[in-house]
Formats: C-alpha cells, structure tokens, sequence
C-alpha cells in the first residue's frame, strides 16, 4: 500500500467504525429491552429516557456503567429492570465497592481482591452503617477521616439503592400505570411476550399524551447508547500519536492522516455538544460536566485554525491532547449523577448563559491552549534534536495570538459577569472566590501581552508564562468548587484536589525543564 492513502484509508476506517457504533445493543433475552430504555420518565425535575436513570444510578452507586456478576455481565438498563421487577435478583449482585479495612472490619469482613458486595452481605449491618453515617455527617466534608469517608458514601448509595424506584414518574396518566404493573407481572414470570405487549401499549400511551418528550426520550437513548464523547477519546488519541509518529517516518501521510482524524473527531464534537443542547433546551456551557465539554471543544476548534495556518503538527499536538484531556475530566464529573440536570435558581437564566458563560469559558480554553503550546515549546527545545530558532518564533508567535484573543473572552465573560451578578445579588463584584479567579486569569493574559508587547521578556520567558496560565485557569476553575464557600461555589469536590495538585505540580514541573539554561541544552544535544 502507497503511504499516499493512508490518510483516506484511516478516515474511512473509523467513519465505519463510528457508524458501527449507531447500532442498539442486542439481547438474547426476549424482552425489548430497548424499548424499556426508551421510556421517557419525570425525573429530576426533566423528562429522561429510563437508559439515562439507569445509566445515571449504576454509575453513582457502582461506579460503572455495566455490572459483573461472576462471569454474567449486565448492561445499565437491564439492572435497571431488575430492581423495578426482580428485586430480590437485585439484591443478590455485587453491587457496592468497599475497600476500606475499617469499614469491612465492622462487619467482621476480612479484606480480600474481592471488592464488591451484594445489598444482602450488608442488610444485617444497616443499623450500624447508618449509625456511623450519622456520625461522619457531623463533620465537614474535608476534615473526614478515610473511614468517616468510605461510610458515608456506602451509606449514600445503599440509600440511593433502595429509592430507585421512587425516583421517576410514569408519563400518560392513569393508562401508563395499568401497563407498567403488567409489564412487570410479565417480567417476574419470565414471560417476553406479555412484556413486549404491556410495553407497546405502555409506548403507545406516552406517545399520545407526550409526543414531543417521547421524541426527544429516543434521541437521548441513541446519544447514550452511541457515547459520541467517548468516541472522540479515541481518535484524539489517535490523532496525537500520528502527529507525533510524523516526526519519525512517514511524514506527509501520517501529518495528514492526523488531519484528517482531527477533523473528524472534531465534527463527532461538534455532534454531540450540539445533541446535549437539543435534549437540555440550554447553551453549551450549563455545570461543570459541560464546561470541560465545551473547553475542549474550543480548544480543539482553535487549534485547527492554528494548524490551518501555520502546517507545522503544533496545533494538532495541541489540539489532540487538550481535547482528549478536558474529556477525560468530563468523564470523572459524570459520576456525580445526571449531566443534563435542571439548572440553579441562580443560574436559570439562558441568556446570561450563552454570554457570560460562554466568554468566560471561552477564556479558560484559549489560556489552556496558549499553556500547552508553551508546554510544546518547552519539550520540544529540549528533546527535539531539530529544534531552530524557526520553531521557536512560529510557537511564540501562536502563543502570542492565542493569548490576545484569551484576554479579550476572559475580560468580556468578567464584566458580564458582574453585570448578571448586579442583577442576581444585587452588587457589581464582591471579592467572591471564583470573582478573584476570572480577575486573575484577565490580570495574567493582560501580564504577558504587556511583558511581549514592551520586550520585557524572551521568547522562552513567554513560553513560561502561558504554561503557568494553566495553573492560575486550573485553580478558578475547579478550585472555588472545593473552597466550599463563595456565592459561586456548589459543592465541595474533595476528590478532585488531589488531581488539581498533580496538574499543578506538572506545570511547575515543566516551568522547572523550561529554566534550563541553553549551554546545557546545547552539551546534551551534542555530547
């Protein structure tokens, strides 16, 4: 095969392999299990597919979207089933995750590699779990100790558990409720046929009474069953891996293969931001989950029209691992329960959220991109052998670009900000946390701009500073989130401080390789 079409042969690769993915899943069962995901419910406060309460519950009570018991695998939907129909069924797989040695010590468990407990393993120790429960609520969330902690969240799952079924509200009146106790007869008797029966009747009523929630329920379950955020995971995978093969062999193919797949995992981007706004009637940009969604997405869109123009793999570099990373923290947020939840009081407002929110987040995602271009410019003067005072201009001279147009969204998105805040809370600006923060982000963008405009600053000097950007982006936008205080902040994230201090630290890290001086760069590149 000619190197030549390559590009054409990996596009039109992953484009089956996306198609492929459209598929409904298939079961041997009997039961129209698709159908049942189908279902719109009243949950939360919106109408859902029952595959998103199921897929929503399982993750924030299992941790996983599937559920193993021994060599059986289930899917979201059909452990769904169980515990509407077949509780008992339920109640016997290894559904909790336990690994703490105190908390299996209080049940005279002595820990082993098996991590995973059945509700029927803890129901003799619920009293006691509650007990314990009690207790660590008693205390703040981040001065729990790692026992008040694991039995805590135990005991918030056994709860979330046993209340599954009084989570949702049926659609179509009194109708819906006559075939849903018949669609659950059907199941306990092990009888598809009455099932799939019961459940026509079931679709058709909801379909009259609600035609435009049951439209938009099927959507949502093919957005689910497709995991469009998933997919471009992958291909930003891929797509990093080529641009940085291309330095080896194979340049011109593999430069536009990665392309090409960039495009293309960009557009799957475009797709799914575009289906999130359909299903939730909102802007983009709606709670954290979409934040990291969005930041990605402009990201990856900014470092196409870098790569565009400058056809040097930077921007593809860039653009690949931004996206990539931004959705792999969407993917952790998730846990939290259901992404399309209904807004805030405070937040309830689309207007506001297509404009401040938006420029605002606009901004994180152009000073991220400007810091790994730094972070680029940084690896590169040191390991790339090649490296040239061409390089290092046209990488400063994106920077420089990216930065301009970061400090113009982050002033933007600050002042509309305070505009909605005057309108909300009745004061402009009031030192708040995540306030300091969004400030901190225009003072550093409008820092570097001064610091290149003046020749205040070398090439490299410019590099380290959008690279500490990252630091000071970072830290406004998860940080107020664990402060637990501030009229921005909605809940303490103690789980994610950990991960905030790692990326912290590697940007240091980099700041640190960036401060090398040049003769020694120069002794190790030629010993």
């Amino acid at each position: 095969m000619k190197a030549s079409k390559l590009p054409a042969l990996l596009l039109a690769l992953f484009s089956v392999y996306l198609l492929a993915e459209l598929r409904s899943p298939s079961y041997e069962s009997g039961f129209d299990v698709n159908g049942f995901a189908r279902l719109p419910v009243l949950n939360g406060g919106r109408v859902k597919p029952l595959d998103t309460i199921a897929r929503t519950f399982l993750l924030m009570i299992h941790g996983k979207q599937t559920l193993r018991s021994g060599r059986k695998r289930k899917d979201a939907v059909q452990w769904l089933m169980d515990v509407l129909f077949d509780p008992a069924k339920a109640e016997s797989d290894p559904l909790f995750e336990i690994d703490d040695p105190e908390v299996l010590g209080m049940f005279g468990i002595q820990q082993t590699k098996n991590r995973y407990y059945a509700f029927t393993d803890l129901a003799p120790f619920a009293g006691e779990i509650e007990k314990q429960a009690v207790k660590a609520d008693e205390v703040k969330p981040e001065q729990r100790s790692r026992f008040q902690r694991s039995v805590h969240k135990l005991q918030s799952r056994l709860i979330l558990f046993q209340s599954l079924g009084d989570t949702f509200q049926l659609l179509g009146g009194g109708a819906s409720a006559e075939f849903y106790a018949k669609i659950s007869e059907a199941y306990r008797a092990g009888e598809p046929q009455g099932f799939n029966l019961a459940l026509k009747g079931l679709q058709q009523a909801v379909a009259e009474s609600a035609p435009q929630e049951n439209s938009r329920a099927g959507y949502e379950r093919l957005f689910n069953v497709f995991q469009p955020f998933y997919q471009c995971v992958i291909l930003y995978m891929v797509v990093f891996l080529l641009t940085f093969l291309s330095r080896m062999f194979w340049p011109e193919a593999l430069y536009r293969s990665a392309f090409w797949l960039l495009l293309l995992a960009f557009g799957l981007h475009t797709v799914g931001l575009s289906a999130r706004m359909w299903i939730q009637a909102r802007p983009p940009v709606t709670n954290l989950y979409s934040s990291a969604i969005f930041v990605g997405w402009f990201s990856v869109l900014m470092g196409v029209v870098l790569e565009k123009i400058t056809k040097r793999g930077l921007g593809s570099i860039a653009a690949s691992a931004i996206g990539f990373i931004t959705l792999i923290i969407a993917h952790n947020l998730a846990s939290e329960g259901d992404t399309l939840e209904m807004m805030r009081a405070v937040l309830d407002s689309n207007f506001w959220l297509a404009t401040h929110v938006v420029c605002i987040t606009i901004g994180y995602a152009s000073t991220f991109l400007s810091g790994f271009l730094g972070i680029l410019y940084v690896l590169r003067r040191i390991f790339d052998k090649r490296w040239d005072e061409g390089t290092a201009s046209a990488l400063e001279g994106m920077i420089y670009g990216v930065v301009c147009f970061s400090a113009f969204f982050s002033f933007l998105g600050t002042v509309l900000g305070g505009i909605w805040a005057d309108q909300s809370w009745g004061r402009f600006w009031g030192w708040d946390p995540k306030e300091n923060g969004a400030l901190m982000i225009v003072l550093w963008n409008v820092f570097i701009l001064h610091a290149r405009i003046g020749g205040l600053a070398s090439q490299r000097s410019i590099a380290l500073m959008a690279v500490f950007g990252n630091v000071i982006t970072a830290v406004s936008w998860f940080g107020v989130n664990m402060l637990g205080i501030g009229l921005h902040s909605y809940g303490f994230m103690d789980q994610a401080f950990v991960w905030l201090a790692i990326f912290c630290a590697s940007q240091f890290a980099v700041i640190g390789l960036g401060m090398v001086p040049e003769p020694v760069l120069r002794a190790w590149r030629n010993p």
